[in-house]
């Protein structure tokens, strides 16, 4: 990046974070010495007398399928998997992290096609049907991916991602894994703890990567529960989610990002932490879950549209199927609706309640009556335009059946590098099919909008349309 960037950047920073992120360099620096012979630090090596703990975990109903699917690419689980493989001729190096170049402009390509396949989200669905090809994968990908070496290390937010996916594999498997692969995974958690404490991002990175992280950590605690650095990672770890969630996650339930994909990532991510959590979280935290899911509840179309603003990299925490055929957002309510008996969010069965069947609803009952109090109700029900206002967010949505109308007047992200703010002093987006037009316009017009009449007159429309003030 140019130098211009990196001053700027530097003026955002507290001489706190300065000093943190000079450690942190320091740090890196001295990995890539120590673990520059990758031969002598297999994960073994880091179990010391650490024990694994398993935890109970729902079976969730899948399709049976070997094929994953991600960014256009078919990976075949049957065969060996290329973990260094980019988008040009160029593999990614098989080097210490800090020494790869991944920034625009690389001689290989988007890095976030090669962490999508290292998140490895296609083991917990597979330790369903096929658990030995599972823990074939998991060992192989240990074998190929040495500690801190590789681009699967670049990112802090990746070693969370990758953990929760071992993880909830493993605690699906009816068949645990051999001695020699236990303890290698005990190595593997162990290290990808100490990884992400010493590399989380604080200060003005803080965004919904450091929620994943925490996440992530709080995961490898409850893996290494028995051990005191497993309950230190635990308390490190729920500390930062009750903070951010408050910080992140504004009152009316929008997110601060200014970002909608990464409001659902968010909350995808700590519905695993409400999952492991055996302590009673407060109710502000369950309240501000309780309005982010509101939020997305009204903003989503009937049909699942959403309004697609801000950054998007179609990350998830979790992946029920082995492509990308899920209905994010609505699979998110559907589990709302059951966790916090909110039957008004249901969505229907079928592939939205997937995800749903994964969690375990510990001391929660669905409503006897949802069906009759929920989607049922809202579908027979006479479709109207409805106004909603969330000033913390700077949202104005106006829906109405399968369209929507979505007015940005947002502050710019969070401070102080307003990262994903994207400085939109107007933005405005109708998405959805929109066949009744007519009385969305109509409720626009109470709010002095008819100008826009003439613009939005189409019979239908299915793809976004984003339009500048």
């Amino acid at each position: 990046m140019q130098l211009n960037w990196y001053l700027h950047r530097l003026r955002k920073m507290a001489p706190r974070e300065l000093l943190k992120r000079l450690i942190e360099v320091i740090e890196i620096q001295k990995d890539a010495i120590l673990f520059r012979q990758p031969s002598n630090w297999s994960y073994q090596r880091f179990a010391k007398n650490y024990i694994l703990t398993y935890h109970f975990l729902p079976e969730g109903s899948c399709t049976r399928n070997t094929a994953f699917l991600y960014y256009g690419k078919t990976i075949d689980l049957n065969s060996e998997i290329d973990w260094h493989e980019s988008e040009s001729a160029n593999r990614w190096p098989n080097c210490h992290y800090s020494k790869i170049s991944y920034r625009p402009g690389n001689p290989h390509g988007d890095i976030r096609s090669n962490w999508e396949l290292n998140r490895l989200q296609f083991l917990p669905v597979l330790a369903l049907y096929n658990e030995q090809l599972a823990l074939t994968i998991i060992s192989q990908w240990l074998n190929k991916n040495p500690y801190q070496q590789g681009p699967a290390y670049i990112s802090s937010m990746e070693v969370a991602l990758r953990w929760i996916s071992i993880y909830r594999a493993l605690n699906l498997a009816k068949e645990k894994p051999g001695k020699t692969l236990e303890k290698e995974l005990i190595g593997l958690a162990v290290c990808s703890g100490r990884f992400i404490s010493k590399r989380l991002s604080t200060f003005s990175s803080a965004g919904n990567h450091l929620v994943i992280e925490a996440v992530g950590l709080f995961w490898i605690g409850k893996a290494l529960d028995t051990a005191h650095i497993g309950q230190k990672w635990i308390s490190l770890a729920r500390e930062i989610l009750h903070r951010e969630t408050l910080r992140q996650i504004n009152p009316d339930g929008s997110n601060k990002e200014q970002t909608f994909w990464y409001l659902g990532f968010v909350v995808d991510a700590l519905f695993h932490y409400l999952l492991l959590e055996e302590k009673k979280i407060p109710q502000v935290l369950s309240d501000r879950i309780i309005s982010a899911l509101d939020f997305i509840n009204r903003l989503i179309t009937e049909k699942g549209n959403f309004p697609d603003y801000g950054d998007r990299d179609d990350g998830f925490v979790f992946r029920p199927f082995l492509d990308y055929r899920e209905p994010y957002f609505q699979g998110l309510l559907n589990l709302g609706a059951k966790w916090f008996q909110k039957p008004e969010w249901e969505k229907g069965a079928g592939a939205t309640d997937i995800r749903s069947t994964f969690f375990l609803i510990k001391g929660r009952r669905q409503s006897e009556d949802r069906t009759a109090h929920g989607l049922h109700r809202q579908t027979e029900s006479k479709p109207k335009a409805i106004v909603s206002t969330y000033p913390n967010g700077g949202v104005t949505c106006i829906q109405n059946g399968a369209g929507c109308l979505v007015f940005r007047h947002a502050p710019l992200g969070l401070a102080p590098t307003y990262g994903h703010g994207h400085a939109d002093a107007l933005s405005i987006l109708l998405f959805g099919t929109v066949s009744r037009y007519s009385r969305t316009l109509a409720a626009a017009s109470t709010m002095g909008l008819r100008a826009f009449e003439t613009t939005f007159a189409r019979p239908s429309l299915t793809t976004p349309l984003k339009l500048a003030a």
